[in-house]
């Protein structure tokens, strides 16, 4: 039988709660203030809550009201730059409380960011619009395609760099010898020279967007292989990204380069070393150091005028533009790395494992050691790509991160480091040829 209007009192009390809920959302303590007022308009507390019930659900399948009050918070969300986790759990309840789905209100804060974004581009802000279209995408909703656009304008391009640069003399204190400079498109490796001690071997990562995140098909088959829930990996939604050309060193930093900048610095010795020459076991030099704090990486990064690599660089370096779980593809492959699954114990080779290299040719991004990534948690520092004692099926999936504090110094944590623009390095030897 149809439900007849209200009237009366019943009428009146609907009336209020449309126009508070219009006005201020809802929250409990909304929710309570009309409960109160029921008495007040003649209506016991279950008639009364039928009303509030249907008010919102009404004013969300309308698109107004609490909807309203849900999209101004997200446009100041958006206002403030990029969308930090604590709002998206602040959205996500005030949408709970709306009856408003997630695939909605997902909806509205990427067209948000996408708005806001293209003002930023307009005044030259083009890191704010990217931080904004990379913090926007949620946990259910794909890529808009107005994102992704915006995003693809973020990278930039071999065009957008000189395809030749003057001869420049480069110096550096390891080797006083001057070296003549390159623009970095024409290469495809470098190295940098460590006096007497092994070179750094760069890769070149080329520019363009890439797919990153974790797909729900490797959430099922690890619930289903391992018997343990995995819904913190759909924190890590499958989503498209821009990057401007990076280097990366080729392997994780070993023992014998890092002595290098010990003796070259005075640095102190990570944890394990001991005071002989060299102060560890000959046939670790080319091994990766282990026992080096986040601090520890840095300096050695910075000595050689680089950097840590970033979470998203380190993503696209072992993953490739499609995205692959693996560097060498979707399947786990113990023979192809160093981690628990293999078995050996212990720490190799940093270069022992070819088969393993990602699409551009970076070794050991599974396994072996965990990395130094220079991105933060929180008031952690994030470590990437298993070791030799963690699970590499899961750990070494590249979209997976363990955030620890800045002054761990395990015995399975290293480090490898990367450049934006390696002109600036010691370019002892090129080979090779760019797009």
């Amino acid at each position: 039988m149809a439900r007849t209007e209200p009237t009366g009192p019943e009428q009146h009390y609907q009336t209020e709660v449309a126009r508070r809920l219009q006005k201020s959302g809802y929250s409990e303590a909304l929710a309570k203030e009309l409960l109160d007022l029921a008495p007040l308009c003649g209506l016991d507390e279950q008639t009364a809550s039928k009303i509030i019930d249907e008010s919102r659900r009404q004013l969300a399948s309308q698109g107004v009201g609490g909807l309203e009050v849900l999209a101004k918070l997200i446009q100041y969300y958006v206002s403030q730059g990029e969308i930090v986790p604590e709002q998206r759990a602040t959205l996500a309840a005030r949408a709970q409380a709306l009856d408003v789905p997630q695939v909605q209100w997902e909806a509205m804060v990427q067209e948000a960011a996408a708005a806001t974004a293209r003002d930023l581009l307009v005044q030259g802000d083009r890191l704010g619009a990217k931080r904004l279209l990379v913090s926007c995408v949620g946990e259910v909703l794909p890529q808009s395609d107005n994102v992704r656009r915006l995003l693809e304008q973020l990278v930039h391009r071999p065009a957008d760099v000189p395809a030749a640069a003057p001869a420049a003399s480069v110096t550096t204190a390891r080797d006083e010898r001057p070296v003549e400079a390159t623009s970095p498109p024409a290469w495809d490796r470098a190295t940098t020279a460590l006096g007497s001690e092994r070179a750094v071997v760069w890769v070149r990562v080329p520019p363009g967007m890439f797919l990153r995140g974790c797909p729900e098909e490797f959430i099922r088959r690890i619930e289903s292989k391992f018997g343990a829930p995995a819904d913190v990996l759909r924190k890590f939604p499958v989503r498209k990204e821009p990057a401007d050309q990076f280097w990366i060193s080729r392997t994780a930093i070993t023992n014998a380069q890092y002595y290098a900048f010990v003796k070259a610095t005075g640095h102190r010795y990570p944890v394990g070393w001991r005071g002989v020459s060299p102060p560890y076991p000959v046939a670790n030099a080319d091994k990766p150091v282990t026992g080096v704090t986040f601090a520890d990486s840095a300096d050695f990064a910075a000595w050689l005028g680089a950097r840590l690599p970033t979470r998203a660089e380190y993503e696209k370096a072992a993953r490739g533009e499609n995205g692959l779980l693996y560097p060498w593809g979707d399947q786990f492959d113990p023979d192809r790395c160093n981690t628990a699954e293999s078995e050996r114990g212990e720490l190799t080779l940093a270069d022992a494992f070819p088969q393993g290299a990602s699409p551009y040719g970076v070794l050991d991004l599974v396994g072996n050691v965990w990395e130094w990534a220079d991105g933060t948690r929180g008031e952690l520092t994030m470590t990437v790509g298993s070791s030799y004692e963690a699970t590499g099926e899961v750990y070494g999936a590249a979209f997976f991160d363990v955030s620890r504090p800045a002054e761990s110094s395990e015995k399975d944590l290293g480090f490898r480091v990367a450049s934006s623009d390696i002109r600036g390095l010691l370019l002892a030897t090129v080979e090779g040829s760019g797009d």
